[in-house]
């Protein structure tokens, strides 16, 4: 898989502004998926992005979110990184607000392709340098290099 198909630099926001709600990011998600990947609306991601965080939040603790869902309209994994300017409250495990958040929307059956790149996600965001990284760096380039070795 290419890294410029699964985490498009169109997908990558630094700085994002800042947001009233989990629910105002989840949209912001679900508009860059949809805006990004043919035959997906705004409401084909939103709508399972929601019911995920209903069973229970993808906060993963220590400022880190990784909101995802399945999708019916989809063949393969696609990922977007937003950094946001001001931290967020997603409900995470250890109460921390959020400001690093990397989605991922697989396809409706599950492989071992998408549990695959799920720990590979947790794997970087446990390394204190990397994340450190992307909490700084302006460089889509560079951010979407990070990523790459998740798939």
């Amino acid at each position: 898989m290419d890294i410029d198909e699964f985490l498009a630099q169109s997908r990558i926001i630094v700085d994002a502004q800042p947001f009233s709600s989990k629910k105002k990011v989840l949209e912001e998600i679900a508009i860059s998926f949809s805006n990004t990947i043919e035959l997906l609306s705004k409401e084909i991601v939103l709508t399972p992005l929601i019911a995920r965080e209903k069973i229970g939040s993808t906060g993963m603790g220590s400022g880190i979110a990784v909101p995802h869902a399945r999708i019916e309209k989809i063949q393969q994994p696609y990922a977007m990184f937003m950094r946001l300017q001001d931290q967020l409250n997603f409900n995470a495990h250890d109460n921390k607000p959020v400001d690093l958040i990397f989605a991922l929307i697989v396809p409706e059956k599950a492989s071992r392709l998408d549990l695959q790149i799920m720990q590979n996600v947790e794997q970087i965001f446990k390394n204190k340098d990397l994340t450190a990284h992307l909490r700084q760096t302006k460089d889509l380039d560079s951010i979407q290099k990070t990523f790459q070795t998740i798939i």
